[in-house]
């Protein structure tokens, strides 16, 4: 073999081998480019508010209610609870200051329904020998007068609402509850609830 065709050769072999790199350069600028195929989820778990969940139609929806059951060790009897957290906060002064949350339970613990309207921190007022009342309206109806008493070991931070039987049964017909109930050197507050779709057989 002649030098010219020898040097001929070794061009070729070094053209197809510049070919090799540059194809394989190409490549992998491209591969850097190219948008990726995972997902990232922009929710962020913290973000998500507590609450019980519904995905019957696919989106999650927070519920107003809580509903509880178990049984009562000492009679075995069946004991039920629903709650539901006021949606409006009221502001007093010391030593309740802060933000007063409130809470409406309803309970059975096989011995009729009682209706309870408690405070994170407050003291209801209350009368030792006149009726006491709550000023009670349901949606846009007319305000009623419902009678209350204190819990037996006179907490101040509770009252257990009578009339039970009248109040669940307009209760599961609204779907807002107003609740004006007297605070000590407060005066006569407000409290709202959502009350909508609220269930009990009890």
């Amino acid at each position: 073999m002649s030098q010219i065709e020898r040097k001929s050769k070794k061009w070729y072999e070094y053209k197809i081998l510049w070919l090799f790199v540059g194809a394989w350069i190409i490549g992998v600028m491209l591969s850097k480019n190219r948008p990726s195929t995972s997902v990232e989820s922009n929710v962020n778990v913290a973000d998500i508010p507590p609450g019980n969940y519904s995905s019957d139609n696919g989106d999650a929806k927070p519920d107003n209610w809580s509903y509880n059951e178990n049984i009562d060790r000492m009679t075995s009897a069946p004991k039920k609870t629903a709650q539901t957290v006021s949606t409006n906060t009221l502001d007093f002064d010391f030593p309740y200051n802060g933000g007063t949350s409130f809470t409406l339970l309803v309970r059975n613990a096989g011995n009729g329904n009682d209706v309870i309207l408690s405070c994170s921190k407050c003291q209801f007022i209350h009368s030792f020998t006149d009726t006491n009342l709550l000023k009670v309206r349901f949606d846009e109806n007319k305000a009623e007068s419902f009678p209350f008493e204190m819990s037996t070991d006179h907490s101040s931070d509770l009252v257990f609402i009578g009339s039970e039987s009248k109040f669940l049964k307009k209760l599961k017909k609204a779907n807002h509850l107003i609740i004006g109930a007297e605070f000590y050197q407060e005066g006569v507050r407000y409290i709202d609830f959502d009350v909508s779709n609220f269930k009990w057989e009890q």
